[in-house]
C-alpha cells in the first residue's frame, strides 16, 4: 500500500508540475513553496505530535498535507501526527474533525486504522440532520463502542509483533463489516426513523467535510444510501438563483459565497457519482445522467465566475497580493481543487484554474514558508494551500467514474435544449458570482470553519439577542412578508409553535410562496406533522387543502411507520398531483417496493399499478 501510494502521488506531480512557456511559475517553483510549506508544518508541531489545542481536526489535515507532499510515514514528524490522531480520534465529536481523520486514516492505508474508520462514519451517519447537513459536532461513541476500539487495538499490537499483520484491503461492502458494527448502524437508522434524530442547525462548510468523509467511508462498507440521498436533495434543492450556494445551506435569495459554491459543487459531485456508480440497483427512471444534470451544470457556471485568469509570464504584477490579510483565500482554494479534481476537471469555464490559483499561492508564501488567513492560528491556511499545490485527490474513484462525463458542463454557450439549456444560458446574463480573489488584494470572504467549539457557543450567546420573539400569533402575512434572510428564521416558529393556527397559517402561505421558500415550507409543514399522533395524521389526510393531505402523508415517511397505509395508497388518485406524488414516494419508501409512479403513467399502464400498490397494501397492511 505504501507503494501504492508513493506511486500515486508521483503520478499527481507529474501531471500538475509540467512546464508551461506561458506560466508566471516554473516546475521548481512550485516545488519549492511546498517545500518551505512542509518544513513549516515540521517546525511548528507540538511535542505532543500535534498543531492545535482545540481539537485533533488540525493535526489530520496537517498529516494529510505532509502525506500529499510525498513525506513517509516514517518520517518522525508524521509518525508523531499518526500517534497524536489515533488517540484522539477515539471520543472527538466534532464535525471537522471526524471527517478529517477519517480521510486521513484512508490515505495512510493501515488495516489498524479501519475500525476507526467505521466508528467516526458512524458518528457523521448519526449526526446527519434532517436537512441532509451536518453542524458543528456530532453524537460521540457509547461505553461498548469504546471497548470495541479497544479490543481492536489490542489485537493490532499483538498481530504486528507477530509480524502477521493483514494487508489494507480493497473496497468492502456492508456484508463485510462486524456484527457489532453492522448492529449499530441499524441501531442509528432506527433512531432516524423514529424522529428520535438530529434536528439541529447545519451549515454547507461542515457538510462538505463530512459528506467527502462517507465517500471514503463507503469504501470500508459504511452503507451510505439514505445519507447521500439526503446530501443530493439538500444541494438541488437549495441552490441559489446564480448557481451557487450560501453559508447556511438554504439558498434561495441568500447571497452565494465562492468558498460555499466551491463546497456545495463537490457535493453535488459526490452524492450525483455515488447514484451513478449504483445505478444498475437502480430502475432507469431513477437513474442520472452526469453529462446532462443541469444542477451541476449551473453550479460549475457559478465556481468559474469566481475564478480568474491566470497573469502569466510577465505581468506578475498582477497577481493580488494578500499578505498576511488572505482572508478565506486558501480555504477556496482548497474547495476549489477539491472540486476540479474529483470531477477531473483541468479547466472550469475554460478557464485555467490551478495556473492561477498557483500564481496566487507563490506570491503569498511567507518568509517563514507559510500562509496567513483567517485559519492561521492553527496552519490550516498553509495546509490548504499544499494541498492545492499538490493536486490532492482523496476522491479518484469519483474521478475515474465521471471521466469524460463533465467536461461539458457549465458552460454558457450551450445552446437550448443542451446541457443545462436556457437554465445555464440565463446565468451568464446575470454574471455569475464575483471573483473570489482579485488583483486588488482583497481576499476570498463568507465561508465559516472553526475547529473550536466554545467559539461557537459563544457565537450563539452573542446572536441570541438578534433573534426575534416568537410570534404571539401565527399570521399567514408573516411568513409572505417575511425578508429572504429572516424567512429560515420565522418559518422555524411556524413549525414548532403551539396551536392550529401555526397549521393553517403555514399551510396557506405555501401556494403562495415559491422555488426555495415553496420548497423549505413544504418541509417544514411535514416535520411539523412528525410529532403528532396516528389519530391526527389519518384525519389530516382528508383535510380539504391539499398541502395538509400531502405533508401529513410526507410525515408519515419521515416517522417510517405504517399508518393509515389504506389512505395514502388512495391518494393515489387524489386530485392534486402534489398529493399523489407524495402518496407514491411514502409508498414506496415504507414497503422498499416500487410497482412504479401512476402520476407519469398512461393508461392502462396507470390502472395496472394502481391495482398493483392496493393489491399490495392489502396483502401486507
Amino acid at each position: 500500500m505504501q507503494f501504492n501510494l508513493i506511486l500515486i502521488l508521483l503520478l499527481n506531480q507529474s501531471i500538475c508540475f509540467q512546464n508551461n512557456p506561458n506560466s508566471s511559475f516554473s516546475k521548481q517553483d512550485v516545488e519549492g513553496a511546498i517545500n518551505r510549506g512542509t518544513s513549516f508544518l515540521k517546525n511548528t508541531q507540538k511535542p505532543d505530535g500535534t498543531w492545535s489545542e482545540n481539537d485533533i481536526g488540525p493535526t489530520a489535515l496537517a498529516g494529510m498535507a505532509l502525506l500529499e507532499s510525498g513525506i513517509t510515514q516514517d518520517d518522525q514528524t508524521l509518525a508523531k501526527a499518526i500517534t497524536a490522531v489515533r488517540k484522539n480520534a477515539r471520543t472527538t465529536t466534532h464535525t471537522y474533525s471526524i471527517a478529517l481523520c477519517i480521510i486521513f486514516f484512508d490515505r495512510l492505508g493501515q488495516i489498524e486504522d479501519i475500525p476507526l474508520i467505521e466508528s467516526l462514519a458512524m458518528r457523521l451517519l448519526a449526526g446527519q440532520t434532517q436537512s441532509g447537513g451536518w453542524g458543528y459536532t456530532c453524537p460521540g461513541p457509547n461505553n461498548d463502542e469504546l471497548v470495541r476500539l479497544e479490543t481492536n487495538q489490542k489485537k493490532s499490537v499483538e498481530l504486528k509483533a507477530t509480524k502477521t499483520f493483514p494487508k489494507f484491503n480493497s473496497k468492502k461492502s456492508f456484508d463485510d463489516l462486524s456484527p457489532e458494527v453492522v448492529r449499530s448502524i441499524q441501531v442509528i437508522y432506527q433512531e432516524k426513523a423514529t424522529g428520535n434524530n438530529n434536528d439541529g442547525g447545519s451549515d454547507n462548510s461542515n457538510t462538505q467535510f463530512a459528506t467527502f468523509a462517507l465517500w471514503v467511508s463507503r469504501r470500508h462498507g459504511i452503507p451510505i444510501n439514505i445519507a447521500f440521498s439526503r446530501i443530493l436533495l439538500r444541494f438541488r434543492g437549495t441552490q441559489a438563483q446564480d448557481g451557487g450556494w450560501a453559508y447556511s445551506g438554504s439558498g434561495g435569495n441568500q447571497p452565494s459565497s465562492p468558498t460555499m459554491t466551491g463546497a456545495g459543487l463537490l457535493c453535488l459531485g459526490l452524492a450525483s457519482g455515488f447514484f451513478v456508480e449504483i445505478g444498475n440497483q437502480l430502475k432507469p427512471s431513477e437513474r442520472i445522467d452526469i453529462s446532462k444534470d443541469v444542477f451541476l451544470g449551473r453550479g460549475l457556471f457559478a465556481l468559474g465566475s469566481c475564478i480568474g485568469n491566470p497573469a502569466g509570464k510577465g505581468k506578475e504584477g498582477l497577481i493580488a497580493r494578500l499578505g498576511e490579510q488572505g482572508g478565506q483565500s486558501y480555504y477556496f482554494l482548497w474547495s476549489l481543487e477539491r472540486a476540479a479534481t474529483g470531477l477531473g476537471l483541468e479547466s472550469i469555464g475554460r478557464k485555467d484554474w490551478y495556473s492561477w490559483g498557483t500564481e496566487i499561492l507563490l506570491v503569498n508564501q511567507l518568509p517563514n514558508g507559510s500562509w496567513k488567513g483567517d485559519y492561521a492560528s492553527y496552519n490550516a491556511d498553509t495546509c490548504f494551500a499544499i494541498l492545492f499545490l499538490t493536486k490532492s485527490n482523496f476522491a479518484e474513484d469519483l474521478t475515474t467514474l465521471l471521466r469524460g462525463k463533465t467536461n461539458n458542463l457549465g458552460l454558457v454557450e450551450l445552446k437550448s435544449g443542451g446541457v443545462g439549456g436556457d437554465a445555464i444560458a440565463n446565468l451568464s446574463k446575470q454574471g455569475g458570482i464575483k471573483v473570489a480573489i482579485t488583483s486588488d488584494g482583497k481576499g476570498a470572504t463568507q465561508g465559516k470553519i472553526t475547529y473550536n467549539n466554545t467559539k461557537k457557543e459563544n457565537d450563539n450567546a452573542t446572536n441570541k439577542k438578534d433573534i426575534p420573539d416568537p410570534p404571539k400569533k401565527a399570521s399567514l402575512a408573516l411568513l409572505t412578508n417575511a425578508k429572504p434572510e429572516k424567512f429560515l428564521e420565522t418559518l422555524e416558529e411556524f413549525k414548532k409553535g403551539k396551536g392550529g393556527e401555526f397549521t393553517e397559517a403555514l399551510s396557506a402561505a405555501i401556494p403562495k410562496l415559491q422555488g426555495f421558500q415553496q420548497f423549505e415550507a413544504r418541509k417544514a409543514l411535514a416535520e411539523r406533522f412528525v410529532r403528532f399522533n396516528k389519530e391526527t395524521l389519518i384525519e389530516y389526510m382528508n383535510n380539504e387543502n391539499p398541502e395538509i393531505r400531502a405533508a401529513a402523508i410526507s410525515a408519515v415517511a419521515l416517522r417510517n411507520q405504517k399508518i393509515g397505509m389504506a389512505n395514502i395508497t388512495a391518494a393515489l388518485e387524489d386530485n392534486s398531483a402534489w398529493v399523489r406524488n407524495s402518496a407514491y414516494l411514502c409508498l414506496k419508501s415504507l414497503t422498499n417496493q416500487d410497482f412504479g409512479n401512476p402520476n407519469i403513467s398512461t393508461d392502462p399502464e396507470k390502472t395496472k399499478i394502481l391495482q398493483l400498490w392496493k393489491t399490495y397494501i392489502k396483502e401486507n397492511p
